[in-house]
């Protein structure tokens, strides 16, 4: 494809050597060039970047020998692109790549130049390294937007092309991933050391020039925007749709970077003949593209399919996006709760620029394919997946209406109690929260089997994963709010035999984890009944008889059908201070609703936090001085101080002990319950109890002044409490044990408009 007359690296450097030599003596330029140039040959990629900088310096339009210095620096990209020279190295064309671009965009663009380039680009392009590979790309893309669209029809369309094409169409199918490392990598003796790695792997291992060259498309789409919007044509696009959906994570990547900026540019076309497609098929072959790209299983192709998708949604007019919702809102508004962060706060902004004020009207039209895709992502292989979608339906439950959300509540709640037995815990955890919240708008639905239900609550409140435990709790407070006096009986029942557990704990190591990761076959995590279709075989069965609007329905479902917990995956059985541990976030909740009955629990937990004769009682106590503010707030300053005395010896215990945790737990307790009862009364207490305490408190309350925020000592509540606060659903991910559930989202609220905005 390259212009009969194109010049050999040898005779264009001999050429511009004798017009530099003839033409000036540069001496210092030349000493400059060739300190870049050795910096450019270096084997560290570090030394090679830091050789631009200079070479900048010296084609910068105000310098005062730029010109002669352009010359200097032509042949000086020309020596190290040299491949015919015998001390060539893949460093050197790496190198005198990256001067290319500069030295193109300071104006190095004589015919004998470009046309060096031309030739060396086409070569790199298929070179072995990637890095040299990459960055050919990028100096195609500024050869293009600097000389013009015809060098790609001319140089480089049939080779990028072919290169995808032959991939694409003829590429190895790559087996299963464990099998390629139990084949080459069987012990320590057959392990190859980089580089050789690559020599040893099959040829699907890099599927040779295929991401480079949709990269090099990407990047001239990207650089030369509508100018190369003539050479957009069909055989483009097959061949970038089909690399979106190939089997390697990184071609679809590149290519879903690629369709993003290709949508701007051809959205933007007032012709679009060459697509040989109408403008609207195109539309929607580019949005189906995308919506399988936002539900890829690699967070770094979610990320390029975000970012297609709002180059897609932004390049149109507000009323042609309309047509698309259906597909593609299902995907964002799941991807705005996704575990990579990236993907997460792009997608939340996409939100924004697309719904703008009118999120949850917008929800409410596509309410059926929202719901859904959040049930089918439930069964996801990828556990945060499954996360996303129950945080999803308990941000549903939260913010929609029960008139909107009806007709899917019988079929959510069955999905979402089957969750509860997910090899995550993170699924679990939010699948109790979305359950709870669902059950709490449409409490008819369980109200039949109100004791059934909640022991399937009672089994997380007793897991061994303190996140499950506390969300559980906050779903049993919504069903306290749902069925009133029913729901606390039972709720009250378990606490009362749950909270002491921990007399019971051994001080022997934890159990081993059951068949099924939950405990011993037969038996629940908690020492509960397991509800069984008798079969140890099969997936445990629960039938529920739901009693609606339209009468009694039976809903059957697997408690577990998509990610049951196996043995191995390190869940084991929960501990008894476990149970007790749940109990304590029970207490909570209970105090926000009930303030007289959880008051009748503090003499109990105060005896809880005297059992201290296994190793995990720093927890337990951590817990208890976390959650104890917030139960002192709910229950009033009167009641409460009937019991302070309970709890000042366990807190001068975690106040002098060897737990770092439960020790800064304890001084920020002791200093919002000061605050709470008075200072002089709290010190008073502490006094009359015993004297010799008092230097502990006293530290502890100047600890935490120190370094208590602005507005003074706060509660030292965990997400749960944040939870009792607010509608607004937290992020299961992000129950970390810190004062208030605000600090783990880098986004500010909602508004009132934004009703599903995290």
């Amino acid at each position: 494809a390259l212009p009969d007359n194109k010049l050999s690296p040898h005779s264009h450097t001999r050429t511009l050597a004798l017009t530099h030599a003839s033409a000036m003596a540069a001496t210092e330029d030349e000493a400059k060039i060739a300190e870049v140039e050795a910096l450019l040959r270096s084997a560290r990629r570090i030394d090679r970047e830091r050789g631009l900088a200079p070479l900048e310096a010296l084609l910068a339009p105000t310098s005062s020998h730029s010109q002669s210095s352009l010359l200097l620096a032509e042949a000086m990209v020309c020596r190290l692109l040299d491949l015919a020279a015998p001390e060539a190295k893949w460093e050197h064309s790496h190198g005198g790549l990256m001067a290319a671009t500069l030295v193109v965009r300071a104006g190095g663009t004589s015919e004998g130049f470009v046309k060096f380039l031309c030739h060396a680009c086409a070569s790199l392009l298929s070179a072995d390294e990637a890095r040299v590979r990459l960055e050919a790309g990028v100096v195609v893309a500024t050869l293009c937007q600097t000389v013009g669209m015809h060098l790609y029809e001319e140089c480089f369309k049939e080779l990028l092309l072919s290169q995808i094409r032959e991939n694409v169409e003829n590429g190895p199918v790559a087996p299963n991933h464990t099998d390629v490392v139990a084949k080459y990598f069987e012990s320590e003796d057959e392990r190859p050391a980089s580089p050789s790695t690559r020599d040893k792997l099959p040829d699907y291992a890099g599927w040779k020039c295929l991401e480079t060259a949709v990269r090099t498309y990407w990047e001239i789409a990207k650089t030369c925007q509508a100018a190369f919007g003539p050479c957009i044509d069909k055989a483009l696009l097959d061949l970038l749709f089909s690399a979106s959906h190939h089997i390697n994570r990184f071609v679809r990547e590149a290519a879903l970077y690629a369709c993003g900026e290709v949508s701007c540019i051809v959205l933007a076309l007032q012709d679009t003949s060459k697509l040989a497609v109408g403008l609207d098929t195109f539309v929607g072959l580019m949005a189906q593209h995308v919506a399988i790209g936002l539900a890829d299983n690699w967070s770094q192709v979610r990320m390029a399919a975000s970012v297609a998708a709002r180059q897609f949604l932004t390049s149109m007019s507000p009323d042609a996006r309309v047509a698309h919702f259906a597909l593609l809102l299902p995907r964002l508004c799941l991807n705005r709760y996704y575990a990579a962060e990236g993907v997460r706060l792009f997608a939340v902004e996409t939100w924004r620029l697309v719904a703008g004020d009118h999120g949850k009207a917008l929800v409410e039209q596509h309410i059926e394919q929202i719901v859904e895709y959040y049930l089918e992502q439930t069964a996801a292989e990828n556990s945060s997946v499954r996360e996303a979608a129950c945080a999803c339906l308990a941000e549903l439950g939260a913010k929609m209406d029960s008139a909107c959300l009806g007709p899917y509540a019988a079929k959510v709640i069955p999905i979402l109690i089957a969750a509860f037995d997910d090899e995550s815990g993170s699924v679990r955890e939010a699948a109790c929260l979305a359950c709870g919240r669902f059950i709490k708008c449409f409490p008819d639905i369980l109200r039949d089997d109100l004791a059934k239900t909640c022991d399937l609550f009672f089994q997380r409140l007793s897991e061994s994963v303190w996140s499950v435990r506390e969300n559980a709790a906050v779903a049993l407070g919504c069903l306290i709010d749902a069925y009133g006096d029913a729901a606390l009986e039972l709720v009250c029942a378990w606490v009362d035999k749950m909270i002491l557990a921990a007399k019971d704990q051994s001080t022997a190591q934890p159990q081993s984890p059951g068949p099924n990761g939950s405990g011993p076959e037969g038996s629940s995590s908690a020492g509960l009944p397991v509800l069984d279709d008798g079969s140890s075989s099969q997936p445990r069965r629960m039938v529920i008889r739901a009693g609606g609007a339209d009468g009694i329905q039976v809903l059957t479902f697997n408690s577990s059908p998509h990610r049951p917990r196996r043995h191995g995956d390190g869940s084991r059985l929960p501990e008894p201070w476990e149970q007790s541990d749940g109990a304590v976030y029970m207490v909570r909740e209970i105090a926000s609703r009930k303030p007289e009955r959880a008051a009748l629990f503090l003499p109990r937990l105060g005896e809880l936090c005297r059992v201290r004769h296994y190793k995990q009682h720093w927890h337990l106590l951590e817990n208890v001085w976390k959650q104890l503010p917030l139960m002192a707030e709910a229950i009033g300053k009167r009641p409460f101080k009937q019991h302070l005395e309970e709890f000042l010896p366990s807190l001068h215990y975690s106040l002098v002990g060897n737990s770092p945790s439960a020790k800064v737990a304890a001084e920020t307790c002791s200093a919002t319950l000061s605050k709470f009862l008075g200072p002089s009364i709290f010190r008073g207490r502490v006094e009359l109890l015993d004297a010799s305490m008092l230097p502990a408190f006293d530290a502890a309350l100047a600890t935490a002044a120190r370094f208590a925020p602005a507005g003074g000592v706060t509660s030292a509540a965990g997400t749960g409490a944040g939870m009792l606060a607010s509608p607004r659903p937290v992020h299961p991910t992000a129950g970390v044990r810190i004062p208030g559930p605000a600090g783990v989202w880098r986004t500010p609220p909602p508004t009132a408009g934004e009703a599903s905005t995290p």
